[in-house]
């Protein structure tokens, strides 16, 4: 009957459609004639030895380019591999502290599974960090290209794997990620791994691999929030086995995600609706509905030349005459269904293509005949090896609205930075051991966290890097400029106290040594008195200073106490302030005072109003409108609220705060919007926020904060 229909359907086209057809059939049938009648699974050893040669040839590309970036990591690489071994450490007994209480200068947003990946690495096999980085990325990088070759060799047809696999191993985004903490490598093995074992399932009939699927599904639910978007097309699948026989299988599987995932989701959900309440609209300043912007990212991060193969094939895979792959509607929905949810999720970010690029390799795999297909192999190592040459720098072409990478490799961005120079500088110019280096004007890697991670390599282990404010910059003994536009922003005595030593890419980066003319230095007084005096970055007057213990060699005061009765500092003021300064070195420059550096500060007394407290918090949330704080003293902690109208309604935020371990730590109690509490009370524990004194710009030390009678004491 449906054949008879098929037929009348066929005769009831145009002759030109017609004969349309029957060409484009006979031309498949001459291109694709051995994979049409090859049907019977072959076993054949070529195949996973030409795996096994891609494999290495991949990850040698890949260790070049993170030996090109010579062990240097991003900062934010830095403060996320940070974040990991906190992670891992907390397993051994202090998982809930670390759990419940975020750093309130790192805050992070990620699922687990990556992070836990670095725990048998650091553990068993390096302590080096960006070695460990490495290494990581590698593994998924190889379960990525394995899944891409299994995927499409379902029926022995090695060489179709070997073409996949080969065109989605030199994928240029592998080899810019070689060296960066990425949770996206783990998001595409896992998700290429999820289709793996759902086509060897085939649509669930096969039980031997509906456990692995839910588990690899299961894997990802814990390792990328926008990992769901990925593997939409399979959800049904999941719900339909999960009704029938194999509901135990997946319920296991599923088990594990929640036990893992469901806190981590919790904890991501109250942050962001805490922050969304302060914050306002200024968390989605980023959006961009546009259709076509995804474009040129796909094409950046898969190479221009592999894209077009790419997505030619996956719509001729999809509208072919003949069958040639089981499972081509699955891979067409994986690509289509992830462009849509991009395009439709607001917020934009180049690395979340990286987990649909798998079908534009499948579909080349597949759809290049094997008349051709040994020179496009041929061709594809070529270009591979050709782009990690450096023969030719890279050549990017514009592609709607973008650019996309055409031939040649992006060089790591950390060579055009001259890191290695910047720190044999530093080297051969460091006044003494524990200098201070301030990095101002902060990129990708010329920043204090990427420095520090080669500071060993030069024998500056011992030297702390900062990220300084400009104002701040007499507080450090060597300062490193980035970005032309920095030194103007500097305060007007940099050029005098300050010598250059050297400048890189044209004055974009610059090195300077503290170099202050010993006769402004004050020297061996006991007392003094400032009617103007400079300390981060404002003008103070009726500033007396209590000073002993010079050191003549050093120039400073070992102990320095400095009182002020009044003192304003932007949106906030102060009264009765007493700070005691360890190595003072106090300066005088066109008739005011500077402090010119110190190794430690404790604040001994330090009041402010609840007025300008509130001045000082409205000028930082500016979305929250007629904002108003109130305080109350609870006991050694104390309470500030937050009150002000969010989309013209009433929100309440109470936050305990309080003290110890050298930390502050500011608790939410609840979240009150129009009379409704929006955040449950058992999920208030995961807003539990730390400012830990070690991680503050400034090597600052109190005890305790405390609220009373409309004012707040430090000390």
């Amino acid at each position: 009957m449906a054949e008879n229909e098929k037929t009348q359907e066929e005769h009831s086209q145009p002759q030109w459609k017609r004969k349309f057809l029957a060409n484009r059939a006979a031309l498949e049938q001459i291109l694709f004639e051995r994979d049409i009648v090859k049907k019977k699974e072959e076993k054949n050893y070529r195949g996973p030895i030409g795996l096994v040669l891609i494999l290495l040839a991949g990850l040698s590309a890949m260790f070049w380019d993170w030996h090109m970036a010579g062990g240097v990591l991003s900062s934010d690489s830095v403060s996320k591999l940070a974040l990991a071994e906190k992670f891992i450490h907390s397993l051994s007994g202090a998982f809930g502290e670390f759990f419940f209480k975020a750093d309130l200068f790192n805050l992070n947003f990620d699922l687990p599974f990556y992070y836990l990946s670095y725990f048998p690495v650091l553990k068993y096999i390096t302590s080096d960090k960006s070695l460990a980085v490495f290494i990581v990325n590698s593994f998924y990088y190889c379960v990525f290209v394995c899944s891409l070759y299994f995927s499409v060799n379902i029926r022995g047809n090695y060489k179709s794997g070997l073409m996949a696999a080969l065109i989605g191993a030199f994928f240029p985004f592998w080899f810019s990620i070689s060296s960066e903490f990425s949770v996206s490598a783990a998001t595409c093995a896992v998700t290429a791994l999820t289709y793996l074992f759902f086509i060897k399932s085939e649509d669930m009939e096969n039980p031997v691999w509906v456990f692995p699927m839910a588990l690899a599904f299961a894997v990802g639910l814990i390792t990328d929030k926008m990992y769901i978007f990925y593997v939409l097309p399979l959800i049904h699948w999941l719900n339909w086995g999960f009704a029938g026989l194999y509901r135990g299988k997946i319920f296991k599987a599923m088990l594990v995600a929640f036990i893992i995932g469901a806190p981590f989701y919790i904890r991501i959900f109250v942050k962001f609706i805490f922050f969304y309440v302060l914050r306002g609209q200024s968390l989605f300043d980023n959006f961009n509905f546009n259709l076509l912007w995804y474009l040129a990212p796909f094409a950046d991060a898969s190479n221009l030349i592999f894209f077009i193969i790419g997505l030619i094939s996956l719509i001729w895979m999809k509208f072919a005459v003949f069958e040639l792959y089981e499972k081509r509607t699955i891979i067409w929905k994986w690509f289509l269904s992830s462009y849509i949810i991009l395009w439709l999720f607001p917020i934009k970010d180049q690395s979340y293509v990286y987990p649909a690029l798998a079908p534009l390799a499948v579909a080349a795999g597949i759809m290049i005949p094997d008349l051709v297909r040994k020179y496009f192999i041929i061709g594809v190592l070529a270009l591979g090896f050709f782009n990690q040459s450096g023969i030719l720098g890279p050549v990017s072409f514009p592609f709607f609205k973008g650019k996309a990478l055409f031939l040649g490799m992006k060089a790591p961005a950390v060579k055009s930075e001259n890191i290695f120079e910047v720190m044999s500088i530093i080297k051969e110019n460091i006044p003494y051991d524990g200098a201070t280096i301030a990095v101002f004007g902060n990129s990708k890697y010329v920043n204090s966290d990427s420095l520090s991670t080669v500071s060993s390599k030069y024998g500056l282990s011992s030297s702390s890097f900062r990220n300084y404010p400009a104002s701040f910059v007499l507080f450090s003994d060597i300062a490193v400029l980035k970005g032309k536009e920095t030194a103007a922003l500097m305060p007007d005595y940099f050029k005098d106290f300050f010598k250059e030593i050297i400048k890189f890419n044209d004055g974009d980066i610059s090195v300077y040594v503290k170099n202050i003319p010993s006769e402004i230095i004050s020297q061996g007084e006991e007392s003094r008195t400032s009617s103007k005096l400079e300390f981060f970055g404002f003008d103070l007057s009726d500033a007396r200073f209590k000073l002993s213990g010079y050191d003549d060699k050093k120039k400073v005061y070992s102990s320095a106490e400095l009182f002020m009765p009044y003192v304003n500092f932007g949106e906030m003021d102060f009264y009765n302030t007493r700070l005691l300064f360890k190595d003072l070195c106090l300066a005088s420059h066109k008739g005011k005072d500077l402090i010119c550096g110190f190794s430690s500060l404790e604040i001994k007394n330090l009041k402010t109003t609840e007025f300008s407290f509130s001045r000082f918090m409205e000028e930082r949330l500016k979305k929250l409108m007629a904002l108003e704080i109130k305080t109350e003293g609870y006991g050694k902690a104390g309470f500030f609220t937050i009150y002000g109208l969010f989309r013209g309604k009433e929100a309440e935020i109470p936050i305990l705060t309080y003290s110890g371990n050298s930390s502050v730590y500011l608790k939410v109690m609840k979240i009150e919007y129009s009379g409704f509490r929006i955040v449950p009370n058992f999920m208030s524990k995961f807003l539990t926020f730390e400012i830990n004194q070690k991680d503050m710009v400034l090597p600052v030390k109190f005890q305790r904060i405390k609220f009373e009678n409309d004012m707040i004491t430090v000390s």
